[in-house]
């Protein structure tokens, strides 16, 4: 692979949300996958993990200030990261154009349950990666899927312990840390009392991320697909794909072993060029002081030497000593 040209290469919307409970995730996203289902033309899939989440926006509600008619839209309630996997992928693009996660949450505490299942206690450090796998396995089958996608996450504190004193310094969605940011654009969701009439409330998404620049640093208020729509019809070509993360990873460690070896042999020649030149020196030395200065510079040596080469030089000195000495 060589640099080339760069091209846009993204064929659908990529877009996760978070935010508190009643901050309008679920609303927000039928909202926004109802308006790229149009425009696609397609159907909308809903992987519910929150048993009722999309209940009562299956049904009309003539009161409901807001869409008060039903969402039109095929649903999975499951907490299963298996099934949810499974069940996307059988997905055909040719009818449904949309698919939206609420909450990836669940998703990414059924990957640690499974781990801790498997282990009968708490996931070590060093066994995270195991853990991650399958859930960045099917985060990244959704960043490359054919179909727009939008990812709902719940949100969590972020907590800095300095010198003992802990303290909140922010939030952030309540899942693998880099999932909120794997999509091109990030949304915050936040619910507020409207100032001028205090019986509404004001739904407002705060643009944390926004790769394409059209949404960055805004703040959404009461959100809608039209604010997106912008960024859709930036939308064209074929979608961008990133090699398998297992078969990235064989192919550096293929590469550091190889680069390993290079390092290898290049001690083992030059402990073997040591064990000439100093096997020669050691044979020419006509007296002691001679053979005392070989010894000197033989120390600046040992860390480039083998065991057995520095073992081989040590008996020449030896020998050479007693013969010197009239020993031998």
């Amino acid at each position: 692979m060589a640099f080339s040209k760069a091209k846009p290469k993204q064929s659908n919307l990529r877009l996760a949300m978070y935010g508190p409970p009643g901050s309008g995730k679920t609303f927000s996203a039928l909202l926004l996958a109802e308006g790229l289902a149009a425009h696609s033309k397609k159907r909308v899939a809903f992987l519910d993990t929150e048993e009722s989440g999309t209940d009562f926006y299956a049904i009309g509600v003539p009161d409901r200030p807001v869409h008060p008619e039903a969402f039109d839209f095929d649903v999975l309630k499951t907490q299963s990261l298996s099934e949810a996997m499974s069940e996307v992928q059988t997905l055909d693009p040719d009818l449904y154009g949309v698919i939206v996660v609420d909450s990836i949450t669940h998703l990414w505490e059924a990957a640690m349950n499974a781990a801790e299942q498997t282990r009968k206690g708490t996931v070590k450090f060093g066994e995270w990666a195991k853990v991650k796998r399958p859930y960045k396995n099917f985060v990244k089958w959704l960043m490359e899927a054919p179909f727009h996608i939008i990812i709902c996450g719940r949100q969590k504190n972020v907590f800095d312990d300095e010198d003992g004193d802990v303290k909140k310094v922010g939030v952030t969605m309540n899942a693998e840390r880099d999932t909120a940011y794997e999509p091109q654009i990030c949304l915050r969701l936040e619910c507020k009392v409207n100032k001028k009439d205090t019986t509404r409330s004001v739904f407002y998404a705060y643009a944390e991320k926004d790769r394409t620049g059209l949404l960055a640093g805004r703040t959404l208020a009461n959100m809608t697909y039209k604010e997106v729509a912008p960024v859709v019809a930036l939308l064209s070509g074929e979608q961008s794909t990133f090699p398998d993360p297992d078969e990235t990873a064989m192919k550096d460690a293929e590469l550091m072993e190889q680069q390993e070896a290079a390092i290898q042999k290049k001690k083992a020649d030059k402990s073997v060029k040591h064990l000439t030149d100093y096997s020669k020196k050691i044979s020419a030395a006509k007296n002691l002081e001679a053979l005392q200065k070989i010894a000197e510079e033989l120390k600046t040596k040992r860390g480039q030497l083998e065991d057995d080469h520095r073992d081989a030089l040590l008996s020449a000195w030896e020998t050479k000593a007693r013969q010197i000495r009239g020993e031998a």
